[in-house]
């Protein structure tokens, strides 16, 4: 099909001009950001505000409880992440499934990690 030179173009089989096409992977995008939050910048921000005095470190009590909620509650979000990312692929929307996927797993994988700093004391007076 051929546009006449005043009208737009059509931008595929929907008849649109492409716009809502771009503004679809945004979703996209804020989950990856979200995942690169996560797995990047917590450990860093928890390790500078950890204390580096040593009464500080042995007075400290293991954030077990609080690190075991934290991770659970992230391991059901990316879980929730990946099934939705999942059902995606089904649509057809491979880009955004992919980002959910990543995401999802990406955020199992901090979850994991917390849990597995919880046995350094050096850790245990982080906020998080």
């Amino acid at each position: 099909m051929v546009a006449h030179p005043q009208q737009p173009s059509s931008g595929g089989p929907s008849g649109g001009t492409g716009m809502k096409r771009r503004r679809r992977h945004h979703g996209l995008r804020n989950a990856a950001l979200l995942a690169g939050l996560c797995c990047v910048l917590l450990p860093v921000l928890a390790q500078a505000a950890a204390a580096t005095d040593p009464a500080v470190l042995a007075a400290a009590e293991p954030p077990v409880l609080r690190r075991a909620l934290v991770a659970l509650v992230c391991l059901l979000g990316g879980f929730a992440l990946c099934l939705r990312g999942w059902d995606r692929f089904d649509q057809r929307q491979h880009w955004r499934a992919a980002g959910l996927v990543v995401g999802g797993c990406g955020l199992s994988v901090a979850a994991l990690s917390l849990l597995r700093l919880s046995e350094y004391p050096q850790t245990w007076s982080w906020w998080l």
